[in-house]
């Protein structure tokens, strides 16, 4: 799961599981450095990886 404000920022993410710090690790830059939803599923993560699921996820919106 990923939370966004109404302008797109990203605010935070949510992953159950073995690998969930992989999965939330791009999520994490992402609040870092202001990235928006946008900017987060423009991102194409090399294949295969545990976090290109939160690329895919931000395409989902």
């Amino acid at each position: 799961e990923l939370n966004y404000d109404e302008t797109g920022r990203v605010l935070g993410g949510v992953a159950v599981g073995a690998h969930a710090g992989d999965v939330l690790a791009p999520v994490a830059l992402a609040i870092q450095v202001g990235a928006t939803m946008a900017d987060l599923a423009a991102v194409y993560a090399a294949h295969p990886t545990l976090s290109e699921l939160a690329f895919a996820a931000a395409r989902q919106t």
